[in-house]
């Protein structure tokens, strides 16, 4: 349990497991985004264990395009909570809300990081569960924008299993790992899950 004392300020998101704050350290003034679990599924075995694999997850990826857990702990109250680093930026569901379809350089930009940190979650045996555009943040444009991804949803994942397959009817198939699912189009050869 961590030692280290937050101050919260704005609540940034809201889910159905958690609730996120915007926060800072005692004493610091770096932003770090805090997820706690709702307290009224504190009781709740399930939704407890979803939350200790989020925490698993988050220790065993490091990768500069995947938020990056520096610390967690418990409430007085009892709700466990995950720090997070603070990555600015929105979600690509806003820009692209806001501003409609994308510079070819900045799709691709964001598309080629998010599979460098699809592909190294997956060596190390994690499955997203819940890729959208909701779950990536966007700061700056082109070869310069920072992509990080959010919000893993571990229900099909172990950070040690690296079969898991998605047990949520929430992941479209389209985000899932190729060994878990092919997909042949009309007119088009087999899909291989072999590696070059």
């Amino acid at each position: 349990m961590t030692a280290t004392k937050y101050i919260l300020s704005d609540v940034v998101g809201t889910g159905g497991m958690g609730i996120v704050h915007r926060a800072v350290a005692e004493g610091s003034s770096t932003p770090v985004a805090i997820k706690q679990l709702r307290p009224e599924l504190v009781a709740e075995p399930l939704m407890v264990r979803r939350f200790e694999t989020e925490l698993r997850v988050g220790q065993a990826l490091v990768h500069p395009n995947i938020v990056r857990l520096v610390d967690h702990g418990d409430t007085p109250l009892g709700p466990p909570f995950l720090v997070m680093a603070w990555a600015d930026g929105e979600s690509l569901a806003t820009l692209l809300s806001h501003g409609g379809a994308m510079e070819e350089i900045d799709a691709v930009s964001i598309v080629s990081r998010l599979c460098e940190a699809l592909a190294f979650a997956h060596e190390h045996g994690v499955a997203h569960g819940d890729v959208k555009p909701a779950n990536v943040l966007v700061a700056g444009e082109g070869d310069a924008a920072m992509v990080t991804l959010i919000d893993w949803d571990s229900r099909g994942s172990s950070a040690n299993t690296r079969n898991a397959r998605p047990s949520s009817s929430r992941a479209h198939p389209a985000t899932w790992r190729p060994r878990c699912c092919a997909v042949n189009r009309p007119g088009s050869a087999p899909m291989s899950t072999r590696r070059a």
